[in-house]
């Protein structure tokens, strides 16, 4: 089999002197194998004998295969003939202990994650991983983009068309391929990352598509021109066209940092993918290898991206950058007369925390840009994690006549969900598809419950995975269905006396209308238009944080008008807030009437509402709203609402950078109270029959430490309660490196109202 001789009809056989060589040495019929899928990964085992001429065997070598085709059709991507959208992730290697050398522990917890958030494939951002990656993603089932070890940040594209780099360029390529060619899990080839386009990728391409014409082949870099001036196509050596931080069809805040080239950063192109595939000028799938920069609080507008790529056939899907954090673990300075400035590398430190850019003395650096993770350092899940979850769910919810329809998300059709009414069964009230090429309905179970005016649906595994326990939650929704509740010790008409009060909220007053304290104590109340800067606020250009600071938003001048009346002034316009408290009489039960009107030239505000600093004692909260993780404008898809316990300290997620967190949408109801019950109900007062819904968050912490911490160790919990009450919030968009917050995401700078109605408990 090896010709040592060098026969002829064995070269001519095998690599002719004309033409193609041959493309399989051995080969061997298999009928309708099961086929191999994320969902489905299916494997064989295949052995290798080699025998002696008494047909004694001398060695055996065995492998796994799968059996799946790849290929692109009319503008999509094909896996054993039916279209696929990729669901995707950037993943670094990357341990907080070990740093780039992992265990298997940690790569199966990995992909049992992934795969647990409906995530479906994942890109070896920017190099090939640990051979062992590979068998795990063929075993438990994920698409792999396989990426080449070829990039030139510093030198932006030169080295792309230098001769003399043709030979590592090929090298590098050439082992990639070779080495990973058998795995199913890997369905694309990728030639690297950011390294401009030029003869050298132009030849590492040629050299895949004829080694390997069973996959495609990818590079972003490999980007013709878009304007309509001089329309120019992406390189025809590339299968797909891929972009990074691609823009939504929306309206963006501020977006000269997209369009203007003297303000936008280098090589943020910012493209709308859905354009591009509208585009019939070509007809490539068209695809987002990084997108929705998970870098801190983050994640804004994530619904907004896969309802326009479920919307269009060419649309591909998305690699979120990117899958963990990469921060590594260090150890507090100990506490040295009095001081705190011991190296963290220290071994015989204080408690384990996750360090990032600096915290070695390293220089240059980019402090926390490493801590872009949708879960953190440790593999721990965080909100952003759950929201991925959400809208990467592989079916649908719809209410349709009283019934439940549930379905896969559209693989290729464009715009309409594919309707077949003789591929769907009825079970009572729900309806659900008998046969899908992705997703198996019949592995699930599906739940519908009615309670606080919602139907609540969930779809949960019937039986265990190798990667999920049996019961796990694929997808979860809900529909309106009746008002609200009101709260236990609410519904009475007959509101509580005052007898057992330990809490006064406000002091002064004994009926009417009272004034405000006018110096911080128990109930003060303050404006809250101002938040920690997260990621995003801070990201490129600095454009948002660096506007609030340039304003005073952060440090605004309180300039009281009278008892109810109070202007905060920034360096070009100003806040005027308006509180009236008018306790009813003979009650304990009072109102909180606060107006807000921006005037001048200001930002866009971060927020607008009072904060109230109340009694530390006041450490429990039930609410009726988005929960139980944080959620935002924009970040409200995996927040269902619900009625949803808690605690102050549990309300603040720990982000290595310290930052806003904690804030919950569309609340109807809040209970703030002590151990023994004590505290109150806050409701928004009715309008036209129901209550308008307000955000909150109760933290223990103030905006100004958050602000000034640069790691979470350093937050200490305070003597009181921070409640935040916002009639606004904004969201949290993709600034930290990509398009902005959506301009439906913003606060309109129009007079705002908060009405809230405060109940003795």
């Amino acid at each position: 089999m090896l010709n040592l001789d060098a026969k002829g009809s064995i070269l001519n056989d095998r690599t002719p002197q004309r033409g193609y060589p041959k493309w399989g040495w051995l080969t061997a019929t298999v009928k309708n194998p099961m086929k191999w899928t994320a969902e489905t990964p299916n494997l064989y085992t295949l052995e290798l004998l080699l025998k002696d001429s008494l047909d004694q065997t001398v060695q055996k070598i065995t492998t796994k295969v799968g059996f799946r085709s790849v290929e692109i059709k009319n503008g999509q991507l094909l896996v054993n003939g039916i279209p696929t959208r990729l669901r995707g992730v950037n993943r670094h290697e990357m341990d907080p202990k070990t740093g780039k050398v992992m265990t298997e522990e940690l790569m199966l917890r990995d992909i049992r994650l992934m795969k647990q958030a409906n995530v479906n494939a994942v890109r070896t951002c920017h190099y090939p991983n640990c051979e062992r990656w590979y068998e795990l993603c063929d075993s438990l089932g994920l698409y792999v983009m396989d990426e080449a070890d070829i990039e030139e940040h510093g030198l932006r594209g030169r080295l792309a068309s230098d001769p003399s780099w043709a030979a590592a360029w090929i090298d590098r390529q050439q082992r990639l391929v070779i080495r990973d060619r058998n795995h199913p899990s890997v369905i694309f080839w990728s030639l690297g990352n950011e390294a401009g386009w030029g003869t050298n990728f132009a030849l590492t391409a040629a050299w895949t598509h004829e080694y390997d014409p069973t996959r495609p082949v990818h590079y972003e870099g490999a980007q013709g021109s878009s304007s309509p001036s001089e329309w120019v196509p992406d390189p025809s050596a590339v299968d797909v066209i891929s972009r990074f931080y691609p823009r939504t069809q929306d309206e963006y805040l501020n977006p000269g940092v997209a369009d203007n080239n003297m303000e936008r950063p280098e090589n943020a192109r910012w493209e709308r993918l859905l354009s591009i595939a509208r585009d019939t000028m070509d007809n490539r799938p068209v695809l987002t290898s990084e997108y929705a920069h998970a870098m801190g609080n983050a994640l804004g507008n994530f619904q907004e991206y896969w309802d326009e790529i479920y919307s269009h056939p060419r649309m591909l899907g998305g690699f979120i950058w990117e899958w963990a954090d990469e921060g590594i673990e260090a150890r507090q300075p100990l506490p040295k007369g009095g001081e705190s400035k011991a190296s963290p590398l220290g071994r015989n430190g204080g408690a384990p925390f996750i360090a990032y850019g600096g915290d070695f003395n390293d220089y240059p650096n980019l402090k926390a840009f490493c801590i872009k993770g949708i879960v953190d350092s440790y593999r721990n899940t965080t909100p952003k994690y759950e929201e991925v979850k959400q809208v990467y769910a592989p079916i649908y919810f719809e209410r349709r006549e009283e019934r439940l329809r549930v379905g896969e998300q559209s693989s290729g059709m464009s715009g309409e969900r594919r309707e077949n009414t003789h591929d769907e069964m009825a079970v009572g009230n729900i309806v659900v598809k008998k046969h899908d090429p992705h997703f198996d309905l019949n592995t699930i179970n599906i739940k519908e419950e009615l309670r606080n005016g919602y139907r609540y649906v969930t779809a949960s595994l019937k039986e265990a995975t190798l990667w999920a326990p049996k019961g796990h939650v694929i997808a979860r929704t809900q529909f309106k269905a009746h008002p609200q509740p009101l709260p236990k010790g609410g519904e009475s008409k007959k509101h509580p006396t005052s007898n057992n009060i330990q809490y006064p909220l406000l002091s002064g007053g004994s009926g009417g209308g009272f004034p405000l304290p006018k110096q911080e104590g128990q109930g003060w109340v303050s404006l809250h238009a101002f938040r920690a800067p997260t990621d995003n606020d801070k990201g490129f250009g600095n454009w948002i944080a660096k506007d609030w600071k340039q304003q005073c938003l952060d440090n605004l001048r309180d300039s009281i008008v009278n008892d109810t009346t109070h202007i905060y002034k920034t360096a070009n316009g100003q806040i005027r807030m308006t509180v009236s408290i008018v306790k009813e009489k003979e009650s304990s039960l009072f109102t909180l009437h606060s107006s807000f009107i921006p005037e001048g030239q200001l930002p866009p505000l971060p927020c607008l509402g009072i904060t109230l600093k109340l009694p530390k004692e006041l450490r429990n909260i039930e609410y009726l709203g988005r929960g139980p993780w944080d959620n935002y404008p924009d970040r409200h898809a995996a927040a269902l609402v619900d009625i949803y316990k808690s605690t102050v300290s549990e309300q603040y997620f720990h982000y290595p950078r310290p930052q806003d967190s904690g804030n919950h949408d569309d609340v109807q109801w809040l209970k703030i109270t002590d151990k023994n019950g004590h505290g109150w109900l806050i409701e928004p007062l009715p309008s036209g029959g129901a209550g308008v819904g307000f955000s909150f968050s109760a933290l223990p912490y103030s905006v100004q430490q958050l602000y000034n911490a640069t790691h979470d160790y350093e937050l200490k919990e305070e003597d009181c309660v921070w409640l935040n009450l916002d009639c606004a919030v904004m969201g949290l968009g993709n600034s930290s490196c990509g398009p902005g917050v959506l301009t439906k995401y913003a606060i309109p700078q129009r007079p705002h109202t908060l009405r809230l109605r405060f109940t003795p408990l």
